[in-house]
């Protein structure tokens, strides 16, 4: 959407970083925190806003998509939050190890 076509400089001024947990070998993942405003959010996130939240904290996780994927439980697919059953898992990782194939590493 156009609300989500800006330059980098202009992205970190709208999503102020509030805490991070920096990439380790051993984890092989790194958690940032950000401040999320209102207008800067999907629709299916609406509803963590009201009169007392004008701002929510967005978790931003990246890493080994193994690693990664074992912290989750949905997927947001077309404008829809989905439940991350094990057919779609394996669709995940079908899909990483073919990257995997042809030279590529995929990060979630």
């Amino acid at each position: 959407s156009k609300q989500y076509n800006q330059n980098v400089p202009d992205c970190r001024a709208k999503h102020k970083k509030l805490h991070q947990i920096p990439f380790n070998s051993k984890t092989k993942w790194e958690v940032s925190i950000h401040e999320l405003p209102q207008e800067m959010a999907f629709e299916t996130e609406q509803k963590m806003f009201s009169d007392d939240f004008q701002k929510v904290a967005l978790v931003q996780m990246r890493g080994a998509p193994e690693r990664v994927l074992a912290f989750c439980d949905s997927y947001l697919f077309e404008g829809e939050i989905m439940t991350l059953d094990e057919q779609a898992r394996r669709a995940i990782v079908d899909e990483i190890i073919s990257l995997g194939s042809r030279g590529e590493r995929a990060l979630a």
